[in-house]
């Protein structure tokens, strides 16, 4: 089973990215019927190596290449946090704390962690009478 799940995240990456198979060929230094392949789930399975350049060439973590969406809420999960862009470390270790406080029915940790996710609320300004 995984060799469609894994056909289709490569496609899904490739096409997020904007590149065609004529271009990830290119640059894996391999023929247009081997990424179609990789992509269709025919032929042989990627290496390590290879799934580590396909990482770099769609500018993800390698483990992003096993991130299947739809799969079960950590797959889930694990995308959207891939999607964020550029989010800050005390944010992302806020909304860690959020989501273990949550399994844990801290509320006191959720308060806090709510608080560091939430921005800061303007001051209603008065009407000029």
């Amino acid at each position: 089973m995984l060799d469609k799940r894994l056909s289709a995240r490569l496609r899904a990456l490739r096409l997020e990215q904007g590149l065609t198979v004529k271009r990830v060929a290119t640059l894996l230094d391999v023929s247009e019927q081997h990424v179609h392949g990789m992509e269709g789930g025919y032929g042989s399975q990627p290496s390590l190596a290879t799934i580590e350049d396909l990482a770099h060439i769609f500018k993800v973590d390698e483990c992003d290449m096993f991130v299947f969406p739809g799969e079960g809420t950590r797959h889930d999960i694990r995308e959207e946090l891939r999607r964020i862009p550029d989010i800050d470390a005390a944010k992302l270790t806020a909304l860690l704390e959020l989501m273990r406080a949550v399994v844990r029915s801290d509320a006191e940790t959720v308060e806090a962690a709510t608080a560091v996710l939430t921005p800061a609320k303007k001051p209603a300004r008065k009407k000029p009478r």
